[in-house]
Order: structure tokens, then C-alpha cells, then sequence
């Protein structure tokens, strides 16, 4: 890596001699879990490069590749002939900036021999992922120029153009010359990275019964699109199947930054999760981690100033978890309608309500809250019929535009001022003549014609004395106006349902439906006042069809659960919207419902404890630690989530540091340390958790030379480190005092 790139935006800055230039080293601190940050110095003239180039939150990334191939082929080849094929997988973007990816073996025979990429319009490669057992080195490099454009030393496993990607996150502008007339001007500039980002997006949704994949998917989808953090990578789902097939029965996660939402997923599945410079999201656990360190660092490896260190951090070997515990099973009830009653105790306390069902017939059910209602039209826009245009009530006329049509035309609408039900009427068009309703109406809400006849308009218009005024115009064919259809025409509610109207200005309007009850059809009515919601008098069954031709703007008509629950509380209500069961009809209800209940879970390894008792003696070796968990779960993921804690925190954190020359580190790789003479540590693996690059302290060519501070930890979260260093930063700061000194 010895050329470096970084690029503001669209322009970007390198160390060639210029007068826009890089002045020293990029420092780049690359930490796992989207905490990395970066800085560099440039110098360029203000009348060249304007100060905006550096406006915080421009878009910055750091490269290192020598070349890119520029709408060309990639040829590659090995060093050993004997790396015959090996299957390398290119990773970047063709001439149009869409990401691709082509795997592609080294030569059959000879792995000394060039071999090209099928894709030719390659713009910019970004990785390159090359197998275990490579015994040589491989070049990369552009087709038509052959000029290099990356090498992979043996033994690495993967390259990356991007070492840093992120945003501009501070900016220092001095003159380089304060008493020159010259604009030459430095600017020393800090970053910070992509994965930053999700700190500061909110998830919105609870999730529920369902997987850490799931759950990845819907926070990609529903809120990171437009940001375009990816999962898949190269044609490989970076997301560990392991991981992602882990179960989650409830996680509280609305209003909480998604980052947050991934260290409880990584806490839940018992692994680790990163972001790329290319902003692809990697999780998975230390043993399951695919990707592997540049070399297993040993005693006789290119390293110095190596280190193990162990702490206690957060060890236990007892673990009390406490929990609302769901129930496995389903409880069932019998109730006794009277006719009166609308809440019905129960004898455990409800965590979902399954079922509700009067005699043999079953009814909805819902939570309480904003679930409890089912959206039968959600902002509607209504048929903005004309308005009546004198004293109420007024005649209605109909009429087509062919005069041989006589087809049958209903008119539904408003007949009172205070309605509960439609006036319906039905007739047939006398071509071009007005034909007269049967009922003078307030207001017109839906129009319907029995059959379509193209080209051939139906006028519907109000017929006061003097001229008549159009109401609305069922043009070319159209069967209905201001009629709406609802998605579900069959499931029964038994409440009474709720309509909202966006009135802008209005003072009141009216809507209709079309509702059947035990096979009953019944046209009803309501009158909306103002921007307040408004029920209709009676309880409804099935919602047919919606009558919106009278409202100007938009419309929303839902329907409450007609039982309902709070979850973590005793007992079942019915809907205030709805009638206490009829005792005569429906002599018996059965409540079916998941219960729910205060669990605790012990979950203990006696080996830990038998160990750290001979070490520190009878009744000090047990570290007891609770967990109080907010939500309900299962017993079954309480025992797992229990046990995954134990397992994580039963054993003393480890972290692995050490500064070396070899390349190609980065945060998530798995590194394994075989140094069992000196260190006592005998392949043990450990996830890269920093990778701090920093100029070489050796003198060297022009070009850079880095070299790598990498730290590395094993078991426990990455936090333990950190906090001890904040504890050995406190200690170092804290001043002697004499005891001669100290005031009581």
C-alpha cells in the first residue's frame, strides 16, 4: 500500500508534489462496530481549490490502489506456478457505477499464466478475496496497460481499495505562510466513518416472532435504502446463517438508533458486528467468522512490541436471569355473557389475545394501542362531489350522453340532516332526458351505473328551480363514482366503525357504507363534523363497499378489535365501539390467550466456580450476576439468551496487541495466536478490533509505508478494554496529596 488517495467529495488530494497536495501521513484508526475515525493535512490554494471543498459532512474516503482499470479488463496472475485454480473474487464497478462481481479461477495449468476477467467495462475495483493456500503472490492489474493495480502478499486473504470511508467531521483553516500574499492554505481535517451513521437513524417498529435476519432486512429496507448499506456482498450473504437463523421472540427496538439495534441482535445471536468502507454490514461470531487475519501471529511472525493482556471485565459464573416468562401453551376460558358485561377477568395475565369466540362464532381480536385497529380505507381521496347549491334538500337528475341508453343508474345519498342510513335509489336512464331520483338529498356520496359502455357518458346533476348543476360525471364508461372497494370484503368487526375526514375548511361532510351482517345488507350513514372522528350508530359487520363521493379531500375508515388487551394485565374487554354479547344468542365465549408471568432462569458452571474457589478461596469464588429483561420471552430463549450470557462473560477477556509491517489488516478479521511457550496461549482465535495505520519509523523511498498498530480481543464485549483504559488514564491523572495536607 504504498500509494494514498483522499478523496472530498469528487476531488481528491495525494501526496505528488503540487500545490494541492497532502502535507505528511493520513492517520486512519479503523475500530470495529462503526467507530472508526480518520484525519489528514491539506495544503492547496484558496483561488484553485475553494474552502467550500471542505464543508463538514462532505463525503470522504481514503483509497490505496495503484491503478484502476478505467473501463477495462482485469488480468491477474500468481507468482507459483503451482497456484492452479484458485477462484479470486473481484468486487467492484463497471462504467456505470453499478457494483459487480465476477469469481474467476487462476490459469489450470500454470498459475504463472495471465487470465482476464470475462467483464471488460470494469471502472473501479474495490476488493479482492483470494482462497486459502495461495502459495504465491498475486498482481492485479489493468488489461490493455498491464499496469498493476493491487498485489496480494501470501498468506492474505483479502484487499481493499478503501481504508477509510465517511464524512468530513472537523476542519482547521490556517495560512501555511501567515505573512506571505500568497493564498496558500492548510487545512488539517478529522473524519469519521460511515458506520456512524447508524447512531444517528432510528429504527421506528417493534419486531416480534422472528429472526436476526429478518429483522437486518426490514432495518436495511425500511431505513437504510437511500443510505445503501448492504448485506450481500461479492454474491455472498455477509450476514452469518448461523447468526441470522438465531430466533428473536420480541425486541423492543422503536425509537432506538440502529446501531443500538445491532449490538442487542449481536448480544441475542452471541457475535460481532462491522461495517465496511463500502458500507456492507458484516456479522458473525469468532469461530464462524469468515474472514481470516493476513498470518497467525506467533512468536517467530514479522511482529513486535506484542502483548496479551486479561482482565476480569465483566466475568461471572452465575447468571440469575429475570424475565416476563411467555407462556408456552395457549390457556383456555369459558365466559358467561349477561347481556351487561363488556371485561372478563382471566386467571393469568394476557400476553396475546388468540381467539374470542361467542358460541361457535369467532370475532376479532386485537392489543390495545394502535394495533387494535384494522384500516378499512387509509386516505382515500374522496369523489369531491359538488355540493349542493341551494336550501337542502334538492332533487337529483340523471342523464347520458347516448340517447338510446337505458341502463340502470343508483344513486346513493343523504336524505335528512342528521341520516343514519342511506337513501338508495335506483333507476334507468332515458338517454339524453333528465330522469328524476326518488328522494330530494343534502348530499350525494356514490354513484353506481349496472354495466360500462365506452365513449358514452352518465351525468349526474342536482335539479333545483333554474338551472341544474353537474354533481359529477361517470365519463367514457366508468361504472362508479366515489365509491371505494376495501381490500378485505369478508371479515366480520361487530364494532362500530370510525371515519376521519381531512375537511380543509370544511364544516361537515358525510360517508356511507355498504355493510353485511348475517347475510343482512344495510346501507348506513354518518355525518362528519369538522376534523374530528365520527362513529356510525350501529355495529357493523362485513364492509362491503365505502361511500366517499361527497368528501373534497381525503378519507380513513377503521374498524376497532371488538376484544381487546393490555399486554402484562389481567383480563379481556370488549370495544366501547361494540355491544355486550347477547346472552340469548351467544350463551357461552371461549377466550383462548398466550399467558404470560415473572420468570427466573439460574444458570451457573460449576467448573468456573470449583476453578476460582482454589484460586481465591471457599466463598469468594462465585461472581453472580442478573440480567432484568424488559421484555417477554419465551422460557425456552430466556434459557439460551441466560446461557449465551455465561458462556460470553465466563472467561476472562483477552486482548492480543502488537505493531507490525505486514498489510491488509482490517477490524473483523479473525486472527489466531499460536504462542503457548512464552504467552500460554495455544491457537487461540481473537476478532481484530482495531487497526490503527500510522507512518513507518523507518526511513523509506516517497512512497508511504505504513505501519500497523493492530489490537485484537476474545471473548466478552469490545468495551471492557476501553473501559480499562479510561480507568489507567484516570489513575495516571490523579494527583499525590500529603497526608498532612487533607482536610477533615
Amino acid at each position: 500500500m504504498n500509494n494514498v488517495l483522499v478523496n472530498f467529495g469528487a476531488i481528491g488530494f495525494s501526496s505528488a508534489y503540487n500545490v494541492a497536495r497532502l502535507v505528511g501521513t493520513p492517520w486512519i484508526n479503523m475500530r470495529i462496530a462503526g467507530r472508526s475515525t480518520a484525519g489528514c493535512s491539506v495544503m492547496a490554494d484558496s483561488g484553485t481549490v475553494a474552502p467550500s471543498t471542505f464543508a463538514i459532512g462532505t463525503p470522504c474516503n481514503i483509497v490505496n490502489f495503484t491503478n484502476q482499470p478505467a473501463n477495462d479488463a482485469i488480468e491477474f496472475l500468481s507468482s507459483d506456478a503451482d497456484d492452479i485454480s484458485k477462484e479470486i473474487l473481484f468486487i467492484g464497478v463497471d462504467t456505470g457505477g453499478t457494483v459487480r462481481y465476477e469469481a474467476i479461477d487462476t490459469h489450470a495449468g500454470d498459475g504463472r499464466t495471465v487470465v482476464t476477467t470475462s467483464r471488460s467495462d470494469w471502472q473501479e475495483l474495490y476488493e479482492v478475496h483470494v482462497p486459502a493456500g495461495m502459495i504465491g503472490t498475486l498482481t492485479v492489474r489493468e488489461a490493455s496497460g498491464n499496469a498493476t493495480i493491487t498485489t496480494v502478499p501470501v498468506g492474505t486473504r483479502f484487499v481493499s481499495d478503501r481504508l477509510f470511508s465517511g464524512f468530513l467531521e472537523t476542519v482547521k483553516i490556517s495560512k501555511v505562510v501567515e505573512t506571505s500574499t500568497a493564498a496558500n492554505m492548510r487545512y488539517d481535517c478529522s473524519f469519521v466513518d460511515v458506520g456512524q451513521v447508524l447512531d444517528r437513524r432510528l429504527c421506528l417498529e417493534d419486531f416480534a416472532d422472528t429472526d436476526v435476519g429478518t429483522i437486518i432486512d426490514a432495518l436495511l429496507t425500511n431505513y437504510l435504502t437511500a443510505e445503501g448499506f448492504l448485506r450481500t456482498w461479492g454474491n455472498v450473504d455477509r450476514i452469518h446463517p448461523t447468526v441470522a437463523a438465531v430466533t428473536v421472540a420480541n425486541l423492543n427496538a422503536a425509537y432506538k438508533p440502529i446501531s443500538e439495534v445491532l449490538n442487542e441482535l449481536a448480544r441475542i445471536a452471541g457475535c460481532s458486528w462491522w461495517v465496511t468502507p463500502y458500507r456492507v454490514l458484516y456479522m458473525a461470531a469468532e469461530g464462524d467468522n469468515t474472514i481470516p487475519a493476513p498470518v497467525t501471529v506467533s512468536e517467530s511472525v514479522a511482529v513486535s512490541n506484542l502483548s496479551v493482556e486479561t482482565t476480569k471485565g465483566q466475568y461471572r459464573n452465575i447468571e440469575r436471569f429475570v424475565y416476563e416468562m411467555i407462556d408456552a401453551a395457549d390457556t383456555t376460558e369459558l365466559k358467561t355473557p349477561d347481556d351487561q358485561t363488556t371485561s372478563w377477568a382471566t386467571a393469568r395475565r394476557v400476553y396475546d389475545l388468540t381467539s374470542v369466540h361467542l358460541s361457535a362464532s369467532s370475532r376479532r381480536v386485537g392489543p390495545s394501542g394502535d394495533g387494535k385497529y384494522t384500516v378499512i380505507a387509509d386516505e382515500e381521496t374522496g369523489g369531491a362531489f359538488v355540493a349542493v347549491p341551494t336550501s337542502p334538500p334538492v332533487a337529483v337528475t340523471i342523464q347520458s350522453t347516448d340517447p338510446e341508453d337505458s341502463r340502470n343508474v343508483t344513486v346513493y345519498g343523504i336524505a335528512t340532516p342528521d341520516a343514519t342510513l342511506l337513501s338508495v335509489s335506483t333507476k334507468a336512464l332515458n338517454g339524453t332526458t333528465p330522469v328524476t331520483m326518488d328522494y330530494f338529498l343534502y348530499a350525494v356520496v356514490g354513484v353506481r351505473v349496472a354495466s360500462s359502455v365506452a365513449a358514452v357518458d352518465v351525468v349526474v346533476k342536482w335539479a333545483p328551480l333554474g338551472d341544474p348543476t353537474t354533481i359529477c360525471t361517470l365519463a367514457d364508461g366508468a361504472e362508479t363514482a366515489g365509491i371505494f372497494v376495501p381490500a378485505d370484503v369478508d371479515t366480520e368487526y361487530f364494532v362500530k366503525p370510525t371515519v376521519w375526514v381531512d375537511q380543509d375548511g370544511l364544516s361537515e361532510t358525510w360517508v356511507g357504507i355498504r355493510e353485511v351482517t348475517d347475510s343482512s345488507t344495510v346501507y348506513r350513514a354518518v355525518k362528519v363534523t369538522g376534523a374530528d372522528a365520527a362513529n356510525f350508530a350501529v355495529e357493523c359487520g362485513a364492509l362491503k363497499e365505502i361511500y366517499i363521493g361527497a368528501v373534497q379531500d381525503n378519507v380513513t375508515v377503521k374498524c376497532e378489535a371488538e376484544y381487546q388487551y393490555a399486554r402484562g394485565q389481567i383480563g379481556v374487554r370488549a370495544s366501547s365501539l361494540a355491544d355486550a354479547p347477547d346472552a340469548t344468542t351467544y350463551p357461552t365465549m371461549t377466550v383462548v390467550y398466550t399467558g404470560m408471568e415473572e420468570g427466573l432462569y439460574l444458570a451457573q458452571d460449576a467448573g468456573e466456580i470449583a476453578a476460582m474457589l482454589a484460586l481465591e478461596g471457599s466463598g469468594t469464588g462465585q461472581y453472580e450476576h442478573a440480567t432484568i429483561l424488559k421484555e417477554p420471552v419465551l422460557a425456552t430463549e430466556a434459557t439460551a439468551r441466560a446461557a449465551a450470557l455465561l458462556a460470553k462473560y465466563g472467561a476472562f477477556p483477552k486482548a492480543l496487541s502488537f505493531d507490525t509491517y505486514i498489510p491488509w489488516w482490517f477490524p473483523g478479521q479473525l486472527v489466531t495466536a499460536s504462542l503457548a511457550t512464552d504467552y500460554g496461549e495455544n491457537a487461540t482465535e481473537f476478532v481484530v478490533t482495531e487497526v490503527e495505520l500510522r507512518e513507518s519509523d523507518q526511513p523509506g523511498t516517497d512512497d508511504y509505508k505504513w505501519q500497523y498498530h493492530i489490537t485484537a480481543q476474545s471473548g466478552e464485549d469490545y468495551s471492557a478494554f476501553d473501559r480499562l483504559e479510561i480507568y489507567r488514564q484516570l489513575r495516571a491523572r490523579q494527583p499525590y496529596v500529603a497526608t498532612e495536607n487533607l482536610t477533615t
